[in-house]
């Protein structure tokens, strides 16, 4: 009779997608900027994450429901606008937006679970950011569960952003659904 040999643990691969964080600042669009091109290199699906953090939560609980639905569409047209070049560049790249309510840092590191790479921007909008590193990125690199990438605004060559696509470009398929 054979025994079974140990090989070592068992190892889970991750699947194929490439997960950012976007809030609109400076240094999220150099991040999607990256995230992209490697999404594009690793024949990756590409999740972009926007989360409200905890002062926007706060502030919605008192805003009207029909006028939050209303935040939350202008809100997702800003953002599926912002990745449409992005996404026409690199048509190979399927592009998932996913809108969260909570903590940016918690919603990043829930949604890279399984990834194969975690981009995030070295600041964001909070008021608090550090020199280098802001609370978002500071998190996502101590506890993320896969390779992070902290991609700095400052270093974004201009030559590398992205050119205007041609008028008879074709747009193309994004799966741009809340949750």
């Amino acid at each position: 009779m054979n025994e079974p040999t140990d090989t070592g643990p068992i190892e889970t691969k991750p699947d194929r997608r490439v997960v950012v964080g976007f809030d609109r600042s400076s240094a999220s669009h150099a991040a999607i900027d990256f995230a992209f091109r490697e999404a594009a290199s690793r024949s990756a699906t590409l999740q972009v994450i926007h989360a409200w953090d905890d002062h926007s939560v706060v502030t919605a609980a008192y805003v009207p429901d029909n006028e939050l639905d209303r935040l939350r569409r202008r809100v997702h047209q800003q953002l599926t606008a912002d990745l449409r070049p992005h996404a026409r560049a690199f048509p190979d790249v399927a592009v998932t937006l996913t809108l969260v309510h909570g903590a940016p840092d918690r919603a990043l590191l829930d949604a890279a679970v399984g990834a194969e790479l975690l981009v995030v921007g070295s600041r964001g909008h909070s008021g608090l950011a550090t020199l280098i590193l802001g609370s978002t990125s500071t998190t996502v690199l101590q506890h993320a569960r896969c390779p992070v990438v902290v991609v700095r605004d400052d270093v974004r060559d201009a030559e590398e952003s992205l050119a205007a696509p041609s008028a008879d470009a074709a747009p193309p398929d994004l799966d741009m659904t809340g949750s």
